[in-house]
């Protein structure tokens, strides 16, 4: 059982989390037609719920093996190629996410400050796809 005020975050096929955490795990606009790359979504996700874990001083707890094993196979090559795309964004997001600065005391205003202070560029050409899918998403949670 996970204790009482933790928000658990990993690999989205093997978490658990309180329910208040549900958005800020939401899994980015991803595809080489619609953004440019792939198969950046669920490290984004990552950085922004570790950003907000630590504004609300929700510990984020990795622990255990995993409950669903992957047994699939799929295609190195092919998944390195589409990661690439997206490699140098990850850097150019992670530097930037250190002026962020957050003040809600919610998983949900804190997303909402997040998304509304990212910047297109830092994710590509198409970056304000990837904002907008975040500021939908959140205007759905929130209905």
């Amino acid at each position: 059982a996970i204790p009482k005020g933790i928000a658990f975050t990993g690999c989205i096929m093997n978490a658990a989390m309180k329910r208040e955490a549900v958005p800020m795990l939401y899994q980015h606009m991803m595809g080489i037609e619609r953004v440019g790359f792939d198969r950046a979504d669920d490290i984004w996700s990552g950085y922004f719920s570790k950003l907000i874990c630590d504004h609300l001083k929700k510990p984020i707890v990795i622990n255990g093996k995993a409950s669903i094993i992957h047994t699939r196979a799929s295609n190195t090559m092919n998944n390195l190629e589409k990661e690439l795309l997206a490699y140098g964004y990850n850097d150019v997001l992670w530097k930037n996410l250190h002026d962020i600065y957050l003040t809600k005391n919610t998983v949900i205003g804190c997303y909402g400050e997040l998304a509304d202070q990212l910047m297109p560029e830092w994710f590509g050409t198409r970056g304000q796809v990837i904002i907008d899918g975040m500021k939908a998403w959140l205007k759905l949670i929130k209905s």
